[in-house]
């Protein structure tokens, strides 16, 4: 567990999250499933847990939550509580420590000073005089200023090497300018496949990550079949719910999806920009299908706050009153 991490529920969170990874890294998903399976799991994570942090939680097991033993969930929430309330203790007992070094510097100090009063001594503290900076300042040497036209490019034209761009330059055909251009463009084409994307992930009850797709265009929130199947190997406690009238429900290409399972489920984004966690639970449609990204619908992005149609009536009619402030200023 990194204890670096000032937010405790992302460091629980981070704790589960890189258990599962290595489990699934060795081969060993077969080892933890079905009721002993999770047993051991949770065993194999109390046991890793930091000295004082396990104490705690095992004592919590021993006497209040023998639930814990056997749910991967239930353990999930008993460490973070039990890991805030150790981060509380760890922060008061060092204020308590700071004021008892304070305490006893000003003790010492004062015993000092009554111990030169009374062996009578006087003691003058001259101030030092100050040494005058000797130390030089180089100038740094001017640059030269680089011979050219005024707008031209530093290194020249890239076909004549002359002042000028490429699209000016009086000896480049018009082969030459398209078999630049194509080249440019397949060079920006290589430098975006290396550069990386930015991380964003959706964790299903603080156990499970999974990459999503944010749809405004879409009324509900869902998953695949094969997204399932994988979040309920890591937490099978979680059970989905037989929908005795399924809803009517339509793919993007407007085909009809047949939809019979909804699961509630606890979700956190994780983005570039932070983290954040969806507090009331979400009920998320089980989509017949392997696609491997959670769809984020337009109920999570309400949730969150982020309103895409009203964003974009602001939008129209900002651009509506500048084009009319344009045309009185005429």
């Amino acid at each position: 567990m990194d204890m670096s991490n000032n937010d405790i529920q992302s460091r629980v969170t981070d704790y589960f999250l890189s258990c599962n990874l290595l489990i699934k890294k060795y081969g060993f998903n077969s080892f933890f499933e079905g009721e002993k399976g999770a047993k051991k799991k949770c065993k194999l994570l109390v046991n890793s847990l930091p000295e004082k942090l396990k104490e705690k939680v095992k004592n919590e097991i021993d006497y209040r939550s023998p639930e814990a033993q056997t749910s991967v969930l239930k353990l999930s929430k008993l460490i973070n509580q039990q890991a805030l309330e150790q981060a509380i203790e760890d922060r008061a007992l060092k204020r308590c420590n700071g004021a008892n070094r304070k305490a006893t510097a000003r003790e010492q100090r004062g015993a000092q000073v009554k111990k030169r009063h009374s062996d009578g001594r006087n003691y003058q503290y001259e101030k030092r005089p100050r040494k005058d900076d000797t130390r030089k300042v180089e100038k740094p040497a001017e640059k030269k200023d680089k011979q050219g036209t005024k707008g031209a490019p530093q290194d020249g034209c890239f076909h004549c090497g002359g002042p000028h761009y490429l699209s000016g330059c009086p000896t480049a055909t018009k082969e030459d300018l398209s078999g630049r251009l194509r080249g440019g463009t397949a060079n920006l084409r290589r430098l975006a496949e290396c550069l990386p994307t930015q991380a964003r992930s959706l964790v299903l009850e603080d156990t499970y990550s999974v990459g999503f797709c944010a749809d405004s265009g879409a009324d509900r929130s869902g998953m695949s079949r094969t997204i399932w199947e994988k979040f309920v190997k890591v937490c099978p406690e979680v059970k989905a719910v037989q929908l005795k009238e399924p809803p009517d429900c339509r793919g993007a290409d407007g085909k009809s999806i047949k939809v019979e399972w909804i699961v509630n489920l606890h979700l956190r984004l994780r983005t570039a920009a932070g983290s954040v966690r969806i507090a009331k639970p979400v009920e998320c449609l089980i989509i017949p299908g392997d696609a491997d990204e959670f769809l984020l619908g337009n109920d999570v992005l309400t949730m969150l706050g982020i309103d895409v149609q009203r964003q974009l009536e602001f939008l129209v009619a900002g651009t509506v009153k500048n084009e009319l402030d344009d045309e009185f200023d005429d």
